[in-house]
């Protein structure tokens, strides 16, 4: 279902359709799997998919700085702020490139 839904079907309803009148003829099974959509239909899906990890990193790095400017850049701190463990603020600050002090972050 996610497939499908991730999926813009620019022949709107005509085309989901026809999709799904297609896939019960010859799908192998009792059920469209997830392997029985064409390319482009899975490959929207993966795509919006990526988007959404990119959009979460993208909050999940400027909720790191903001918190690390609201401790005056304590790591530490800032960790136990955002309810994560000192490793795992360290982790992640070299996962976005925030290694550098506060000040050259700006």
């Amino acid at each position: 279902m996610a497939l499908l839904v991730a999926y813009e079907w620019p022949g709107n309803v005509r085309e989901l359709d026809n999709y799904i009148r297609r896939s019960m003829a010859v799908c192998e099974d009792a059920w469209i799997q997830p392997r029985d959509p064409p390319a482009q239909v899975r490959l929207a899906a993966i795509t919006a998919g990526d988007a959404k990890v990119s959009q979460m990193e993208d909050l999940e790095r400027r909720a790191i700085l903001n918190m690390l400017e609201a401790t005056g850049g304590d790591r530490i701190r800032a960790a136990k702020a955002l309810g994560i463990g000192k490793t795992t603020i360290y982790r992640k600050l070299k996962q976005y490139g925030l290694e550098k002090p506060l000040d050259a972050l700006r």
